[in-house]
């Protein structure tokens, strides 16, 4: 849910740089609001051009390689593009997270396109937020005085996941190893199901009831219905799971009103 909240996010900054009309102003605005950046293409497309001083705008076009966001967050390539928008070309300098509804007089329609590396995911699962989930969700659950030592995804043909952790007990010489592979599955267009999870608990098979409780949290997580208590409507097009990246596919709708 963090990566489309951070799309609009960074979305609406690109729309107050002081530089609107610009394409090097979203260049520069997308560097000055991210950790890295390795390679940025911006296209704002209008025809004819003097609309934009009506504002409006046909489509604004972005394609950023090797986006680092903030720490723990990089995507190895993602791509953006809108509809026409319409907004208050005189206020557009005001914009803030509070105000754009006032200056966007439009509803925003994003097309986004992600592509995430294995190692770009494992910063993902090792950031502090991600090893809290995760450590809550291990069955049996963690042992008091247990914590997340190691943690890795691989990912796997078949549109398949293997998380491994290990934890360490503050009893020296003591630690549990879990591991688990699932498969990823798209509902509908609102939500991922994790599927068929196998795993291991030092060694020996986890428990088809220990394996349910795993994927109920996980799945309770995985459901985009959720962005819409912040005014958001995410619908997956396509989730890709290869051998090196996974590959996102969405839709997002934020009504003006």
């Amino acid at each position: 849910m963090e990566f489309f909240i951070s799309t609009l996010t960074i979305f609406t900054t690109l729309m107050s740089s002081g530089g609107f009309i610009i394409d090097r102003a979203f260049s520069n605005a997308i560097k000055q609001n991210s950790a890295s950046v390795e390679q940025i293409e911006v296209r704002v497309e209008n025809v004819p051009t003097h609309n934009i001083i009506k504002g409006e705008i046909d489509s604004i076009k972005l394609a950023v390689r090797g986006w680092g966001l903030r720490e723990h967050f990089r995507l190895d390539v993602f791509e953006l593009e809108t509809d026409p928008l319409k907004f208050d070309f005189s206020r557009i300098r005001e914009i803030n997270a509070e105000n754009w509804q006032e200056i966007v007089q439009s509803d925003i329609n994003l097309g986004i396109r992600t592509v995430l590396t294995e190692d770009d995911l494992n910063a993902m699962v090792r950031s502090p937020r991600a090893l809290e989930i995760i450590a809550s969700s291990i069955p049996p659950s963690s042992p008091e005085g247990f914590e997340l030592e190691e943690v890795s995804l691989n990912l796997r043909p078949n549109q398949r996941i293997r998380l491994n952790t290990i934890a360490r007990s503050q009893t020296p010489g003591v630690r549990v190893d879990f591991s688990i592979e699932f498969g990823i599955e798209l509902i509908g267009t609102e939500r991922l199901r994790i599927v068929e999870p196998v795993g291991t608990f030092n060694g020996r098979p986890i428990s088809e009831r220990l394996l349910q409780g795993f994927t109920e949290n996980f799945n309770m997580r995985l459901n985009l219905n959720a962005l819409q208590r912040f005014g958001v409507v995410a619908r997956l097009l396509q989730v890709d799971i290869k051998d090196e990246d996974i590959g996102i596919t969405a839709l997002i709708h934020v009504p003006n009103r």
